[in-house]
């Protein structure tokens, strides 16, 4: 490939990423809408066939095929559309207009992964318009939702969208790494119950004090002792705390949601049942979401 071609794959790549950035896709609240009518009409202008897929209301998956030889099973690229909110902070900078510094590009989703969607993309158009056929179908899966419950996957499965795949590969920034073993993500709200009662009053049962007890412990917490080859240890991250009804009023409630990263060989009732040791009666467990750790041979 000369260097003009490679000027122009990467000016073609550069264009096609800041779209993408520029369509928001936060999720919560979830929408993909927006970002899924830019990538049809982009995948479109490339020669592919699309399938646009709107399952609910603003959630939607985008799915193209570029035909094989039909020997083999199908290669899917996989990536999901939707982003992490933005969240309070002020961002150096502006978090949908794309904008380049040096060798890098700043907008939100510009690494987790609407590059990887771009990437992807390109190397399908360079096959495409090369004339190369891959022994079985490359397909090109863009998924709604995976940032909270996976949702476009799972509908993806449902319609058997991938149901000739044998391969499937995912643009997850990884510092251009291959990594065949990803960790599990285990939601949790932690709740504890107290008395109420006026501030004034002193001693009773304050929930926050029992669930701020109960954070020191988890920060102390290991799950587990044996490092993963690729993954390493679980980590525990606090990520949403609620409680408290009056400034004047002792809390009866409190509760705390936590991000377990597992490990492939991590069991759900074990790690609850390590929750439990630190605790006390008052506490309760609930699961809110739970994706397992995946590992696949090297």
């Amino acid at each position: 490939m000369s260097k003009l071609d490679t000027d122009c794959l990467m000016d073609a790549l550069l264009s096609l990423l800041a779209g993408l950035i520029s369509h928001a896709s936060p999720d919560p609240p979830g929408n993909e809408t927006a970002i899924a009518t830019y990538l049809h009409k982009e995948l479109e202008a490339f020669g592919f066939n699309v399938i646009r897929d709107e399952f609910l209301p603003g959630r939607v998956n985008i799915i193209a095929r570029l035909p094989g030889k039909g020997f083999s099973p199908g290669l899917v690229f996989s990536a999901h559309m939707d982003t992490m909110p933005i969240g309070d902070t002020r961002w150096q900078h502006p978090p949908f207009f794309p904008q380049i510094v040096g060798d890098k590009i700043y907008g939100r989703g510009s690494a987790d992964m609407k590059s990887g969607i771009a990437a992807m993309i390109i190397a399908a158009s360079c096959l495409k318009n090369e004339g190369l056929k891959l022994s079985g179908d490359l397909i090109l899966a863009f998924s709604a939702g995976k940032s909270t419950d996976c949702i476009g996957a799972k509908r993806m499965v449902e319609i058997g969208a991938l149901k000739d795949a044998g391969w499937l590969l995912i643009s997850e920034p990884s510092s251009l790494r291959l990594i065949n073993a990803e960790t599990g993500a285990l939601w949790l709200n932690v709740i504890t119950r107290g008395s109420s009662g006026h501030s004034s009053a002193l001693g009773g049962n304050n929930a926050i004090q029992k669930l701020i007890t109960f954070c020191k412990k988890l920060s102390r917490l290991k799950l587990s002792s044996k490092p993963h080859p690729t993954l390493r240890f679980p980590s525990i991250a606090v990520n949403g705390l609620a409680a408290g009804n009056a400034p004047n009023m002792r809390p009866d409630y409190a509760r705390a949601t936590l991000d377990i990263r597992t490990l492939p060989s991590m069991k759900t009732d074990l790690i609850i049942e390590k929750l439990r040791a630190i605790s006390d009666s008052s506490f309760s467990f609930e699961v809110i979401d739970e994706k397992l750790p995946i590992e696949t041979e090297a």
